[in-house]
């Protein structure tokens, strides 16, 4: 009778399989999890900002200095609004392993989008919360929040976006 080598002959083979998924299967499995779960809080968060940015479209926003025709009766304002995302120690690596061949980083790409556009619908959100309904002189700028010492003990990648504007409230 053949026996097919699979079969397991004794507890030693039991253990070398276990320790053969510890040490291979189960790393891969995390990765493959952290990847997924990534990929859909992305995706949850694009959708969430087409979703908000269709609600606030009839809110104008300028980069001009130039404001429309004001109410003289409201006094216009300033608005901030920040926002910091982390691209995530998963995405990071995968970035490093992208910058040894070249390219574009597409990760890198779109955290910088999704933090922007979360910037921005939170500095509209703000106008609209106080009573304006439109924004001019929009800035946009990045900040630095995490310094050289710390990215050395902490590879992940953060973006922080400023955005800024003045709030006025149109004429009728």
């Amino acid at each position: 009778m053949i026996v097919p080598n699979l079969m397991l002959a004794n507890g030693d083979d039991i253990g070398f399989i276990v320790s053969m998924v510890c040490t291979f299967a189960f790393p891969v499995a995390l990765v493959l999890f952290g990847l997924t779960l990534g990929a859909y809080f992305e995706k949850r968060h694009l959708r969430q900002i087409k979703r908000r940015k269709g609600a606030l479209a009839h809110v104008p926003l300028s980069d001009t200095q130039a404001m429309p025709q004001v109410d003289p009766t409201v006094q216009v304002s300033l608005v901030t609004a920040e926002a910091v995302y982390s691209a995530g120690y998963l995405k990071g690596l995968l970035a490093a392993l992208k910058k040894i061949f070249g390219g574009e980083l597409r990760s890198y790409r779109l955290l910088m989008f999704r933090t922007r556009e979360e910037a921005i619908l939170r500095l509209t959100e703000q106008a609209v919360s106080l009573g304006y309904d439109g924004i001019c002189n929009l800035r946009i700028d990045t900040a630095d929040i995490a310094n050289a010492v710390y990215r050395q003990n902490n590879p992940a990648t953060y973006v922080c976006i400023v955005a800024s504007g003045t709030a006025y409230k149109r004429a009728r």
